[in-house]
Order: structure tokens, then sequence, then C-alpha cells
């Protein structure tokens, strides 16, 4: 159910206020997924929306849907992308 209720919150376009999402990650910080719209090398994704990762050492964008009930994050590192998929249920509401 939560899953339901993350995608339809962050993928419908009648917002007040940005929906943010967060699960922590291994290096103390967290990944973060916005309803902003996904930029990567000045191209717009209307269709992905931005997250991003932090820690004390790190930050790393990427873009970011739900597919089959799971969250697919491409992650942008440096000339590479390389695609994690995580628990919906990992993610809470901040």
């Amino acid at each position: 159910m939560r899953g339901l209720i993350l995608a339809l919150l962050l993928f419908t376009g009648s917002q007040a206020q940005a929906q943010v999402y967060v699960m922590p990650n291994e290096g103390g910080g967290e990944i973060t997924l916005t309803s902003r719209q996904c930029e990567h090398k000045g191209k717009t994704y209307s269709n992905l929306k931005e997250a991003y990762t932090w820690s004390n050492q790190i930050y790393i964008g990427g873009c970011w849907t739900v597919i089959d009930g799971n969250v697919h994050i491409i992650w942008n590192l440096n000339d590479r992308a390389e695609r994690r998929v995580y628990n919906i249920q990992s993610f809470t509401p901040r």
C-alpha cells in the first residue's frame, strides 16, 4: 500500500509542494527521491524524477521511477550510468 501511495503522491501534477521520500544509505547519509523532473546533461526527462544520495564524502545525482513496485534509480557516476533497484517499502516521507 505504501508503494501505491508513494507513486501517486510523486507523480501527480497538481502538487502544492514537492513530495520527498528518503531512506538511509550505507555511507551514513540518505537516498532522496523528489517529485522534480529529472535533468541530466542539459536534457529534461519528463517520465523520470530527480534522485540524489549523499554522505559526508560524496554526492551523486540520478533519475528514478517505479517499475513493478520497486524504485529504479539510474545514478550518474561521472561518464557512466549505473542502475540500482530498491525496495519501495524502504522509503519514508520526510
